[in-house]
């Protein structure tokens, strides 16, 4: 976790509410440590949120590419 900490590069993390691989609260571990790092959660989406919901996980992508 220290590493993560030394990062300085726009980081999206992004989840499902169902992940059983990298669940929210994971997610919530990392961002704490990544100096603002956005998180996005997919409510109802398991681990492969881009398989499962395409449209809500390449808007969120996008969205933050565009802002970087």
């Amino acid at each position: 976790f220290a590493m993560l900490e030394g990062l300085k590069v726009p980081t999206l993390l992004l989840t499902g509410g169902a992940d059983m691989y990298t669940p929210p609260a994971a997610l919530r571990l990392f961002a704490a440590r990544i100096p603002g790092a956005q998180s996005v959660l997919l409510p109802d989406v398991g681990h492969s949120a881009y398989w499962e919901q395409p449209e809500a996980f390449n808007r969120a992508v996008l969205e933050f590419v565009r802002r970087h």
